[in-house]
């Protein structure tokens, strides 16, 4: 009766084992490559990316009015999932409430930027960019 119960005491043991590990390299993918990136102080917005363990982001951006004009400060907020994958960040906006993509990283307009439009929703960059370029204006990527 022992040799009957063996096979299945290890069956069981062998499924609880690769859940286990299934669910631990999920976890750390995004501890590992979590990040944020922050504008530096400009004229034009204030701009932080933040790509959180949760696989989620937030894209949060103050434009600034003017200097002298009696424009009021114009806030964005854009939330999504990100993943990494083939050395690089993707962003997947909501449907919902999305930004127009090309007006904030086309390359024609904005030619320093790093990051790639892949559609109306998309977006991907390098995982070890240290600075990124939206809108025009440089990024930087801060340390935990």
């Amino acid at each position: 009766m022992n040799r009957k119960i063996t096979p299945v005491i290890w069956s069981i043991f062998f499924v609880i084992m690769l859940s286990a590990s299934c669910t631990v390299n999920k976890s750390t993918t995004g501890k590992d490559y979590s990040a944020r990136y922050v504008s530096h102080p400009n004229s034009m917005a204030e701009i932080k990316l933040e790509l959180e363990e949760n696989l989620r982001f937030e894209y949060f951006m103050v434009i600034l009015p003017e200097h002298g004009s009696e424009q009021k400060m114009d806030t964005l907020i854009f939330k999504g999932r990100w993943d990494a994958e083939n050395g690089q960040y993707v962003l997947t906006f909501h449907r919902r409430k999305k930004p127009d993509l090309y007006a904030l990283l086309d390359s024609e307009y904005f030619p320093t930027t790093n990051i790639i439009i892949c559609d109306e929703r998309r977006v991907s960059f390098p995982l070890n960019a240290h600075e990124i370029s939206i809108w025009g204006i440089l990024c930087f990527r801060e340390d935990d």
